[in-house]
């Protein structure tokens, strides 16, 4: 829920950050709980994802100065809201990358995609990915590219009618 989230972020804040759980300006808590359930809250339980919090975590912590390692109303705006912090989130995985196969990647994510839908298409097999990406991308680094995304977390290995294949661990991503 978001009264549960709230209270995650903020253990994670005091621990991860060293926030003082009074601290008003490194941890806003009324604020953050109105974010959670206006912008994360599923819509038909009311219940938000482990994913987005960890995404939300994580990028508030690798902010370069500890005035924006901080769960407030101005880092957020600063950030972009949660739009913003997803797309950090995934620059930061992707980064390591390097130009061009950063450019990879991200076909990869896109051929796991159901962009009409703006959800996650159905689990595919690597050999599906490679079909989809062959015009641009080599069989045996659209293997390598997988790999690494299921290492970072972006996507997971599923199972389809007894067939290992892969998706979007989460279709917050969809959108950055």
């Amino acid at each position: 829920s978001p009264e549960e989230a709230t209270m995650i972020l903020s253990v994670m804040a005091q621990e991860d950050l060293a926030i003082a759980e009074n601290d008003k300006q490194g941890f806003e808590r009324d604020y953050i709980q109105e974010v959670l359930k206006k912008e994360l809250a599923s819509v038909s339980d009311g219940l938000i994802s482990p994913v987005d919090l960890q995404i939300i975590a994580e990028t508030i912590k690798q902010q370069n100065t500890s005035a924006m390692r901080a769960f407030n109303r101005t880092v957020f705006q600063k950030l972009g809201g949660i739009e913003g912090l997803r797309r950090s989130f995934l620059e930061s995985m992707l980064e390591p990358l390097g130009i061009e196969r950063k450019k990879s990647a991200v076909q990869v994510l896109v051929a796991l995609t159901n962009l009409e839908q703006q959800t996650r298409s159905q689990v595919q097999t690597l050999e599906q990915v490679q079909e989809k990406v062959k015009a641009t991308i080599a069989a045996k680094e659209v293997e390598k590219i997988v790999t690494y995304l299921q290492e970072t977390g972006l996507i997971t290995v599923a199972e389809k009618e007894g067939i290992k294949g892969f998706e979007l661990s989460h279709e917050g991503m969809i959108s950055p």
